[in-house]
């Protein structure tokens, strides 16, 4: 069901005052019609009477004297001057009549005899002239007056609605439509400038709650922030076993050439490569270290979620053999372009391999599916989640993990950073181990301070 698109205030005051002026103008109009009629009827009787008492006085001593000639041509002289548009006379004695002119039967007829001293002499019947004319004539103008009264008081009653009322009021909404604080003083009715009051105790609470949303969020995101840090650090704690193991490798080895190259100087030369080799080796780990140590900007850009996730493996991969675990990643070959964040992602990742070394997975697997939308998926054989704990899984300060040994902050901050991708971290239910799906739908810009 369409909703009827509303008009505007002065369309609406235009039709309600038309409808008042028309309903004045018929009543008003309709009191004067009457008027006229009643005091037209009484105007005409009055007429008649006096003609009929000027006719009938002129018409007594020709009656008398029977002198019928005389009488007809009275009649007709006052047919033809008009005074009256018909008249007829009826003699009771010998049953005759004299008629003049021509009885129009929508005007008023009087009809009375001539008597004297009681005697009945004649009956006279009597019909103005175009009665109507004048009396309807002063009626028409009269309308006429009233009607251009009403209109130029109906255009000065609009006129000054729409500079007092309607104008403020679409002034008042374009300002508060631009943020614009409205000047009460401005408006001369009163009713406006209460409006104008309310609309500006209303922008300045807006404002108000605008700034401290603003400030609400900032909080939030430095917190956010903190909290990944603080878990980012963490997990590189507890693979710092492992870390140092792994750099214990070159560094013995370069420890061994070292002596070995102070008894047989004259070898130097292999010696020295194996030496630069080693060194290498021993800075590519602390750079990678460093990497995941580093508290970043998130700033979602075009990556390749492949190449991230292969850099990841070969960081992880020498700590998943010490812990007897073996690390896999299955994806297409061509690059899977994604907009998102490297840093998020791998700490991420981090988080799900931790966890999985941490169920005692002797299998983690990584896939990316690049169908229907890039979906990359962590799956591991360990000793999965219990029901109770899936629930609340990605709750803040969730985990099985005994005192000491978990935050609980993990899983929640792989999913605010997964959101601050505009992508969708999951538990997918698995018969043996457990398995987590990160999702990659829309790609807004989005930014995130972790």
């Amino acid at each position: 069901m369409s909703l009827k698109k509303p008009s505007s205030l002065a369309n609406q005051l235009t039709y309600y005052l038309l409808k008042v002026w028309l309903g004045f103008t018929f009543v008003f109009g309709l009191i004067i019609l009457t008027s006229v009629h009643q005091l037209h009827e009484k105007l005409i009787e009055s007429q008649l009477e006096a003609s009929f008492a000027n006719v009938s006085a002129t018409l007594i001593d020709p009656i008398l004297l029977k002198e019928y000639g005389r009488i007809e041509r009275h009649l007709e002289n006052l047919v033809s001057e008009k005074q009256l548009s018909y008249i007829a006379l009826f003699f009771p004695e010998d049953s005759a009549a004299m008629i003049m002119g021509r009885l129009d039967n929508d005007s008023p007829l009087l009809t009375h005899n001539i008597t004297l001293d009681d005697e009945h002499l004649a009956t006279l019947s009597i019909q103005a002239e175009h009665p109507l004319k004048m009396p309807y004539a002063l009626a028409f103008w009269l309308m006429i007056s009233i009607v251009l009264f009403t209109i130029m008081s109906f255009m000065g009653l609009k006129k000054r609605l729409v500079s007092d009322f309607v104008k403020p009021i679409e002034q008042l909404t374009e300002q508060t439509l631009n943020n614009q604080m409205p000047s009460v003083e401005a408006y001369p009715s009163l009713e406006v400038a209460n409006l104008a009051t309310l609309l500006t105790l209303l922008l300045k609470d807006r404002q108000n709650a605008i700034e401290n949303i603003q400030n609400l969020a900032q909080q939030q995101n430095e917190t956010m922030g903190k909290l990944c840090a603080d878990n980012r650090l963490a997990t590189i704690g507890q693979l710092t076993a492992e870390v140092a193991h792994e750099l214990n490798t070159p560094l013995s080895n370069i420890l061994v050439y070292s002596q070995w190259l102070q008894t047989n100087p004259h070898e130097s030369e292999q010696a020295l490569k194996t030496i630069e080799e080693q060194a290498r080796k021993a800075g590519q780990i602390v750079q990678r270290i460093l990497v995941q140590t580093r508290v970043p900007v998130i700033e979602n850009q075009r990556i390749n979620l492949s190449q991230v996730c292969h850099d990841f493996v070969k960081l992880m991969q020498p700590i998943a053999q010490r812990k007897q675990s073996k690390l896999m990643i299955k994806s297409p070959k061509q690059p899977i372009w994604v907009k998102a964040n490297a840093t998020a992602i791998e700490q991420i990742l981090l988080n799900l391999t931790n966890n999985s070394l941490y169920a005692n997975a002797s299998l983690i697997e990584l896939t990316l599916i690049d169908a229907q939308g890039t979906r990359l998926t962590v799956c591991d054989n360990g000793s999965g989640i219990s029901e109770t704990m899936q629930q609340q899984l990605f709750n803040a300060f969730s985990t099985d993990k005994p005192a000491g040994q978990g935050t609980g902050l993990g899983l929640f901050i792989c999913r605010k950073l997964a959101q601050n991708m505009n992508a969708e971290l999951n538990y997918l239910p698995s018969k043996q181990g457990c398995c987590f799906q990160l999702s990659f739908t829309t790609q807004a810009n989005t930014s995130c301070e972790s």
